[in-house]
């Protein structure tokens, strides 16, 4: 790949505009917090005119919301938009309970419903994380793509035991014949998921969403 003059001086002018960007929101919170009497020239300080403390005021209050816009907007422009990640969770939580259905029509089809109700611990387990995912894993997700706190809830509940029961199986049930790979494989399903319902952004977006359906 070639980099000539032009691809240089692209890159030379983003710098430029983020260094101004930073530069001016720096420069116009310090010029908003001096006293009214020492405002910069603007056309709202011209228009007030000299000693005009009201006007001076006014002025400051101005500026203080230029600040205010022009710093939403740059942080703005560095949010991460959680939306998609919720979505793709959502779909995934879909998918646990299809997967669920499946499974437990293939048990009920062979007969191996009343085995796995007599093999212990880990039947007993595998029976309690059947049942939250076809209770749970509906209202986690119908609410997570409607970006509910009751989803994500319901979603912390339904990848958190699924979690728990594979670290749970992999660690202290598994029988040296099973796969590895494909408890692996299930502990990062339901692992990832539950990261990004814990992330503090996460919380931040269904809360925003709250207060807006609230209001």
């Amino acid at each position: 790949m070639r980099s000539g003059p032009s691809s240089v001086r692209a890159a030379i002018g983003t710098i430029g505009q983020v260094q101004s960007r930073s530069t001016g929101i720096s420069s116009c919170a310090r010029s908003a917090s001096k006293p009214s009497t020492m405002l910069p020239n603007t056309d709202c300080s011209r228009r007030a005119g000299p000693g005009s403390r009201d006007g001076a005021s006014s002025c400051r209050n101005e500026l203080l919301n230029s600040c205010s816009r022009l710093n939403g907007r740059t942080l703005g422009r560095r949010r991460i938009d959680m939306r998609p990640s919720i979505r793709i969770v959502a779909v995934l939580a879909a998918v646990s309970v299809l997967g669920t259905v499946w499974f437990v029509a293939a048990f009920a089809a062979t007969g191996g419903l009343r085995s796995l109700l007599t093999s212990g611990v880990l039947g007993g387990l595998t029976i309690v994380g059947w049942v939250i995912a076809l209770v749970v894993g509906p209202v986690a997700t119908v609410q997570l793509w409607r970006f509910r706190q009751s989803g994500r809830r319901a979603g912390i509940v339904l990848f958190g035991y699924g979690l728990a029961y594979y670290l749970l199986g992999l660690l202290a049930l598994r029988s040296p014949e099973a796969p590895t790979r494909q408890v692996f494989a299930a502990t990062t399903m339901f692992g990832l998921p539950l990261v990004v319902l814990l992330l503090p952004r996460t919380r931040a977006l269904f809360a925003t969403a709250k207060s807006n359906a609230a209001g």
